[in-house]
């Protein structure tokens, strides 16, 4: 009696693993492709905005550019020492007490808290007040507060 011998696959036919991993790694690249170049930025018609009056229609305008005075980059307190009291200066504009000090500090800081402020003490002022006047400007909400210092001959 003859025996037919039924064939074994020797590697020449595809099997389903072999067809099979090619196909998960493209995915895969492609999910990786995909993921690094998707941005994450929010879509800009989803971004509040307004229109201004003009372009709805109505002749009245409204100025929403910022006063000049809210344009600042640096806050500068002159502290002065005339022998017994001390003199304060914001930005060059003289201010009569601490609390009048106070109060400007904490409306600039309102604007602008990551403005740069500079506390500029005269010679011979006594570091209570420059201390003082530190921790007013922390208090007020200024984020970087800096010294100025004279410099020595």
């Amino acid at each position: 009696m003859i025996r037919y011998r039924t064939r074994q696959p020797n590697g020449d036919g595809a099997s389903l693993d072999s067809a099979m991993t090619p196909m998960i790694d493209v995915v895969f690249l492609l999910l990786v492709f995909f993921v690094c170049t998707a941005s994450f930025r929010l879509i800009e018609q989803m971004l509040p905005g307004t229109l201004s009056s003009q372009a709805a229609g109505n002749t009245e305008t409204t100025d929403t550019t910022p006063k000049p005075d809210d344009d600042f980059d640096r806050v500068l307190v002159k502290i002065g020492w005339d022998g017994t009291s001390p003199s304060w200066t914001v930005n060059d504009q003289p201010l009569v007490d601490t609390t009048a000090l106070r109060s400007v500090l904490n409306s600039l800081a309102s604007i602008k808290p990551d403005a740069n402020l500079i506390l500029h003490p005269a010679p011979g002022v006594p570091m209570e007040y420059v201390i003082n006047a530190w921790d007013w400007s922390r208090l007020a909400g200024f984020q970087v507060v800096a010294f100025a210092v004279n410099e020595s001959k």
